[in-house]
């Protein structure tokens, strides 16, 4: 009824239209029209427009507001949205504060992008906080670390597109939730989490803490008999992985089951990581978990995840540094840090490199959705400090 071609795509074009345009119009269509042809427009628009259409009836603000339209919004844009708009962080030492930046398309767009990119500075909550990290970004919400120094600090989420955002309760084992810390989404029973990891002292085993959005709560999990060289882990294939150095594997936790497992390394790398002057790093690469053999700076891929044999070395040296990769996509276009914060796009069809003109510490993809936090706390209307028109990129690097 409502595809592409013929006069059910043109009709549903032209509501659309009139729908954005002109809200007096409207009022009489969304009297006469069904539902149905309604969830048709409104998962088609950005979330600021589809907002401010909740404001024209009641019947739109019913639509609207139903937990099942914004699941249908939520998949619609990750269908049909690339994920190569992003969410940034960044020191600005003008201000000595950080400011945090969304783009608003895609760094990967055509040539004739890169002269008119647009990234907006967004008005954050907490902000009598000076320092903020981004943790992790999922179907547009986003989690925060604000600190003022190394013993303040508290945790938010945020959706930057409807503006709600809710502070992280304090946790009862507060003296050991710190950064690093992963926000994840658990796919099986649809919840948001917050991990964090800490080592036990005197013993070879670590603990985990996981917050969850459903509970609104803490809770610490077993002891577990692995000496983790470093508490940097990865997000990947929904659970976060570390490496043990005692034993030495890999150990993943599931978000949706908290359950623990053990990872296996490639079978080159047994041998090479006996050397005193070697270690490895956790990446995500391409789409798959990634282990890294610093200083030698080579790489392999887990292409099955869970698939032992199917790890394979990475033999891709466009974007060479694998130690200061930040971000990834599945065909192969990369964000790697590049001297201190600043970030270089590497990709496939690009024939260089571009570096961004503003420094970033954090940066994580982002789509915007209408997905609710249920805290009924928003930031005030003044949203956009200011968009920064002109281009974003440094010259081409050779």
């Amino acid at each position: 009824m409502f595809g592409g071609g013929g006069g059910g795509g043109s009709l549903l074009l032209k509501l659309k239209s009139l729908v954005l345009n002109n809200k007096e119009e409207a009022k009489p269509i969304a009297r006469s029209l069904p539902d149905e042809l309604f969830h048709e427009i409104f998962k088609r628009l950005p979330v600021k427009s589809t907002l401010t259409c909740k404001c024209v009836t009641k019947t739109w603000f019913s639509i609207i507001s139903d937990p099942d339209f914004v699941k249908l919004q939520l998949n619609y844009t990750l269908k049909f949205n690339d994920d190569s708009r992003f969410i940034l962080s960044g020191y600005d030492s003008k201000i000595h504060e950080d400011l945090v930046y969304i783009t608003e398309h895609s760094l990967f767009s055509t040539t004739e992008f890169y002269d008119k990119a647009v990234v907006t500075e967004k008005h954050h909550p907490l902000k009598s906080a000076k320092l903020v990290s981004i943790l992790g970004s999922f179907n547009g919400l986003v989690c925060l670390l604000h600190h003022s120094n190394v013993t303040e600090f508290c945790f938010s989420l945020w959706n930057p597109a409807t503006k709600e955002y809710k502070r992280i309760p304090d946790s009862p084992y507060s003296t050991t939730i710190h950064w690093p810390a992963y926000f994840c989404y658990g796919y099986k029973n649809d919840d948001y989490k917050l991990v964090s990891a800490r080592t036990c002292r005197g013993t070879p085993s670590f603990l985990v803490y996981v917050y969850t959005l459903r509970s609104n709560s803490w809770k610490t999990l077993e002891t577990k008999p692995y000496s983790l060289g470093n508490l940097d882990g990865i997000l990947s294939n929904g659970a976060v992985h570390w490496i043990s150095q005692t034993p030495k594997v890999i150990v993943s936790f599931n978000i949706s089951d908290e359950t623990f497992e053990e990872m296996q390394h490639p079978g080159e790398l047994m041998e090479k990581t006996m050397n005193p002057h070697s270690h490895l790093v956790l990446k995500v690469l391409e789409g798959c978990l990634c282990v890294i053999l610093l200083p030698f700076n080579k790489a392999w891929v887990m292409r099955e995840y869970g698939v032992w044999e199917s790890w394979t070395e990475h033999q891709n040296k466009t974007a060479n540094k694998y130690k200061h990769l930040k971000w990834s996509s599945e065909n192969g276009e990369c964000l790697i840090y590049s001297e201190g914060t600043d970030l270089v796009l590497y990709g496939p069809k690009h024939s260089g490199a571009r570096r961004l003109k503003f420094g970033s510490r954090d940066v994580y993809s982002y789509i915007e959705s209408l997905v609710s936090l249920n805290s009924g706390i928003y930031l005030g209307r003044k949203e956009v400090i200011r968009k920064r028109r002109r281009g974003i990129w440094r010259k081409v690097l050779k």
